[in-house]
């Protein structure tokens, strides 16, 4: 019995000895320490304690009088996970205050008087879970403060004095599921817009919860859920000149454009499948990092290349793909030729496309025989820049198997097509009359566009007092020029044409019905239809422009809108016919609009003036103020309006018959006034408006109804 009772005894001495010590230090006075924690709440502490076990894994230092953390206040404590140190009054922390602590996994820095958190204070923390900054005066974060802690799942920063916050901070945190900014005067700006588009409005909804508030000048204190787009005051930048996706040669050049507005100018950076580009002496970037020219391409070099635009507000970013293949292989048809049956006298083509025609060879044979460049000089054959063969003149020689070869160093791909050449079966009345009709028209369209080359330009109207008038000003400003004025005036000569074969049936053949009934096609054959297409000039189709020229057409736009769109060159090029999403309603079922005719009813009803509509439909006499679009929105809308479908203006000014349109109230080609009707509320002086009307076009493929 008293053997036990020592052992006891020596037990007890032992635990007295160490009940108030961690590892091997003395536990500081104050504090509670036990199995690697220590507790030091309401200590009355007014700094750190030193000589800390090593081995602690909690430190709770609540309710102290800790003003100031120093630098490496916690230095030698790898183990530690959880540290308290809410309700202290702590001001400032020095920015190397938590080196070592790499373990930590919840930090309480709550209810103090923190006004500012050094952007380097959490970089130690790498596995850090929670980190608990409510209740303090904080009013700025730095950015990158918080955008390294990957593992960060909690972050309470409620009741302080933020205003901002920096762009992504938080949307970049891949671990985050609680985010806690309420009770801060935060301004709905770019940086809660990007916590909002990304977390809320958009695909990405990982994070369970946000408590946030913001206001704006369209809403004030408005929660984070209620959020709407106009909420938000944000100028984040915007992409001006977007790369483009490319397709290139192994061993080519290709070069990538990327710019972007906004205010403070935005930053551009590269990245290459989702890593940032590293440059080198093949990957060049110029022009603050606007362009980026890749030399010398290699298949390594194929991928998605995103252009991001940066500035405080938040950012903006486009990709583009590209694509580098060999080019050891041989050509490739994506447009073959087809058989064709075509009309004695008339022209006709037969295509023939590679996928991309650098270093590829056309050869074109006819029934076996190469179509020599010999052959080509005498104008009766032309190969396109898409490698299509025109043939022009059509004879019964021309019939036959025509076969396109397309040829590289890596072997060659061959195409044929059949083309009978038919006879007119039978003349149509007007077949007789058409050389005499275009002469005709040919010497009335010239007539009247050199008067009124005359008229502008060497007898140009002056005031009394020999100032220039400006309405001719104007004129001459819109007058069409060099090859605006040709294909204008080719199709000025083939209506004209078309109108006077018209009149010389009426004079010469006796018809059954009145030749107003008769359609064009009915008093002309195709045949002779392609006839004065080839002597006036107009058309049915435009000749592809040469696109070959990859090393421009790679890197630049044509200022005229031509091979900007490599599948379809023609596609925004100027001088082109816009495109009819309906078809054309003509009074004579070719060129005269509705309403020609003066005494002609529809629905028993006469039209009316446009000028009538015009002055009782959409009119008023009521002016309102708006309050928020100015004139100046209307004119921005007209200027848009007039640029985009700009037609080309009449290349002449008096009527093919030589009346001046300013001087007549009948119609006339091109002359077509707006009658002004009786009592009209502002013009009162004359009959008419005069209005010429825009010139016709060739080459669009549907600019007449037998094309």
């Amino acid at each position: 019995m008293q053997k036990a009772f020592l052992i006891i005894f020596t037990l007890f001495c032992i635990y007295e000895n160490t009940a108030g010590k961690v590892g091997n230090n003395k536990c500081p006075i104050g504090c509670t320490c036990h199995v690697r924690t220590m507790r030091c709440a309401q200590a009355g502490l007014d700094s750190i304690p030193e000589n800390i076990s090593n081995d602690v894994q909690m430190i709770d230092l609540r309710n102290n009088n800790l003003h100031d953390i120093p630098a490496a206040a916690f230095r030698g404590l790898p183990f530690m996970t959880t540290l308290f140190l809410n309700y202290n009054g702590i001001t400032t922390i020095d920015k190397n205050a938590f080196v070592d602590l790499s373990n930590l996994k919840q930090l309480y820095l709550g209810n103090n008087k923190l006004k500012d958190i050094p952007v380097d204070l959490l970089k130690p923390l790498k596995n850090v879970k929670a980190i608990y900054l409510d209740n303090n005066i904080i009013a700025k974060i730095h950015r990158g403060t918080f955008s390294h802690l990957l593992d960060l799942s909690y972050l309470s920063l409620n009741n302080n004095e933020l205003v901002n916050i920096p762009s992504d901070e938080f949307t970049y945190l891949p671990r985050l599921q609680y985010l806690h900014i309420d009770n801060n005067p935060l301004t709905c700006d770019c940086a809660v817009h990007a916590l909002w588009n990304k977390y809320f409005n958009g695909p990405e909804k990982t994070i369970n919860q946000i408590i946030l508030s913001c206001g704006s000048s369209s809403a004030t204190n408005k929660k984070f859920a209620t959020l709407e787009p106009q909420d938000f005051e944000c100028n984040i930048p915007e992409i001006i000149l977007a790369p483009e996706n490319q397709l290139v040669v192994a061993g080519k050049s290709v070069t990538l454009e990327c710019d972007a507005d906004g205010e403070p100018e935005p930053v551009i950076k590269w990245y290459f499948n989702g890593k940032p580009l590293k440059t080198d002496e093949r990957k060049i970037l110029d022009n603050e990092n606007t362009e980026l020219n890749i030399n010398n391409v290699i298949k390594n070099d194929t991928g998605i290349y995103t252009c991001i635009a940066q500035n405080y507000n938040g950012n903006v970013s486009i990709q583009a793909n590209v694509t580098v293949y060999d080019n050891e292989q041989k050509p490739r048809l994506i447009i073959e030729p087809y058989d064709l049956e075509v009309i004695l006298g008339t022209i006709f083509e037969i295509p023939c496309k590679a996928e991309d025609h650098s270093d590829v060879q056309v050869i074109w044979r006819h029934d076996g025989k190469v179509i020599t460049e010999i052959i080509f000089s005498n104008d009766k054959y032309q190969v396109s820049g898409s490698g299509s063969l025109l043939v022009k003149n059509v004879t019964t020689a021309d019939g036959g198997r025509y076969e396109c070869t397309l040829k590289n160093q890596y072997g060659r791909v061959t195409a044929s097509a059949l083309v009978k050449v038919k006879g007119s079966v039978s003349k149509a009345p007007g077949d007789n009359y058409v050389r005499i009709a275009f002469n005709e028209a040919l010497m009335e369209i010239d007539l009247a566009i050199n008067n009124t080359i005359d008229a502008l330009f060497t007898k140009r109207s002056r005031n009394s007092n020999g100032t220039p008038n400006y309405a001719d000003l104007l004129r001459v400003f819109r007058f069409p020029k060099g090859e605006a004025r040709q294909l204008a005036r080719a199709a000025e000569i083939y209506e004209r044409t078309l109108v006077n074969i018209r009149k010389h049936i009426a004079k010469g053949d006796a018809l059954s019905t009145s030749s107003e009934s008769y359609e064009f096609k009915d008093i002309l054959s195709r045949e002779h239809l392609h006839l004065l297409a080839e002597l006036s000039g107009c058309v049915e189709h435009r000749e592809m422009p040469n696109c070959t020229d990859m090393c421009y057409h790679s890197r630049y736009r044509s200022i005229d809108g031509t091979c900007n769109n490599m599948k379809n060159p023609w596609w925004g090029a100027s001088l082109t016919a816009f495109k009819r999403n309906v078809k054309p309603i003509y009074e004579n079922g070719f060129s005269t609009p509705v309403g020609w005719t003066k005494k002609k009813l529809y629905g028993g009803f006469l039209k009316p003036s446009s000028r009538l509509i015009s002055t009782s439909v959409i009119t008023t006499k009521r002016i309102t103020p708006d309050n928020r679009i100015t004139h100046m929105v209307m004119q921005w809308g007209q200027f848009l309006d007039h640029d985009l479908d700009h037609a080309l203006p009449s290349v002449s000014s008096e009527s093919w018959d030589g009346i001046d349109c300013k001087k007549t109230c009948d119609y006339a080609p091109p002359c077509f006034p707006i009658e002004v009707p009786p009592g009209d509320p502002r013009i009162k002086n004359r009959r008419c408006i005069d209005v010429i009307r825009t010139s016709s076009v060739c080459g669009s493929g549907m600019t007449s109804v037998f094309f």
